[in-house]
């Protein structure tokens, strides 16, 4: 019995054409709007980020400026949401933009790069890493998410993330007017799809339905309940 379960997990990994593990992965999530006049330095910061091997930088756009004169096209109000929930976690009595946040853990104006660059060391150096999610896609399209036994107590939220790369936007109107700008790791999908005590377990995904169209990578990150903390995180890019 032993030596047959063996063989379908080694079955089920071999199968995979793109399997990703990343230790330690820093995940910096940038609140950010195309009608925020402030935000651009933060988008271009968010692109060096992206070439970083250590670093996961995710965009998520909100939509509390459109009312300005300029809809943004890649806002979701579950962005908005998710940035209350940090604000209420880092005890701020607003929302603002552009604000990343390291790891669940620190955050700071997204501008500020000396200032983000330190906060990544010290989540490197001092961060909770308990999880080490692995994600992969067979050659059907289907994702599988692996998050192996740790020693683990709390409790934690399992997030599939679909995000497109780079997107560049022509904005006409509202305070970016005239401007060109270019976007990275844009999120375009957020979604729960379990949770994690600790114990080993795997998700089965339909990349087919799990990818809106024009998203080129995709990532998994393990989120404690109680204190926020993005305790694990891998991505793919496909």
């Amino acid at each position: 019995m032993r030596r047959a379960l063996l063989a379908a997990s080694l079955l089920i990994f071999t199968s995979l054409s793109v399997w990703a593990e990343e230790a330690r992965l820093v995940v910096v999530e940038l609140f950010t709007s195309q009608g925020c006049y402030s935000c651009p330095p933060a988008d271009r910061y968010a692109g060096k980020l992206r070439s970083r091997p250590d670093v996961l930088p995710l965009s998520f756009h909100v939509d509390y400026w459109d009312y300005i004169g300029w809809k943004d096209p890649f806002a979701l109000p579950s962005n908005a949401a998710r940035q209350r929930d940090y604000a209420a976690s880092f005890g701020l009595h607003s929302i603002y933009t552009p604000q990343m946040v390291v790891s669940g853990q620190l955050e700071g104006v997204g501008s500020r790069e000396a200032r983000i660059e330190k906060l990544i060391e010290k989540v490197k150096t001092d961060g909770k890493f308990f999880a080490a999610p692995k994600i992969g896609r067979d050659s059907a399209g289907m994702l599988r998410i692996d998050i192996p036994q740790a020693a683990y107590g709390g409790s934690a939220d399992v997030y599939f993330i679909a995000y497109e790369g780079e997107k560049t936007q022509v904005i006409s109107r509202g305070e970016n007017a005239g401007k060109t700008l270019t976007y990275y790791n844009v999120v375009r999908d957020f979604s729960r799809v379990g949770s994690w005590d600790g114990e080993a377990r795997h998700f089965d995904i339909d990349g087919a339905a799990a990818m809106p169209a024009g998203a080129d990578g995709c990532a998994v990150i393990v989120q404690e309940r109680t204190s926020g903390a993005i305790i694990g995180a891998a991505r793919l890019s496909l």
